[in-house]
């Protein structure tokens, strides 16, 4: 449903919608969005598709997202580990992807870690 709200709004600012009520937050960029969700929820939205049958594509997507199909043997650390990836990099690029992504968890370790390193706190402002 998110990724729905955000392919409207990118289709729908352009077009003339100037105010909605939306939490930004809340919504995947557009360019987050994998090429196979967005193209399905943009047939929807936008009502065209080379055969027609773009509802039943993105009503069979939607089924199996909320059943995905368990693999056999799958384990189930290997998603979280993948998500907090971003974690290993430098304290710049930490603070440059939560502030970018809207995680607020680790802020206050990482904004520590660059005043340690920076020495002087209005140079972690100033960037």
């Amino acid at each position: 449903r998110d990724a729905m709200h955000s392919v409207f709004l990118y289709h729908a600012v352009p077009k003339g919608l100037n105010m909605s009520i939306v939490n930004p937050g809340a919504l995947p960029r557009y360019s987050d969005i994998d090429a196979h969700s967005r193209k399905l929820a943009e047939e929807v939205i936008l009502n065209k598709s080379d055969d027609g049958k773009h509802v039943e594509r993105f009503l069979e997507y939607a089924e199996q997202v909320r059943k995905p199909a368990v693999a056999p043997g799958a384990g189930g650390g290997g998603a979280a580990a993948g998500k907090d990836a971003w974690r290993s990099g430098t304290y710049t690029e930490r603070l440059h992807h939560g502030l970018i992504n809207g995680i607020d968890k680790f802020i206050n370790e990482d904004v520590e870690e660059a005043r340690q390193d920076l020495k002087v706190p209005l140079t972690i402002i100033e960037g």
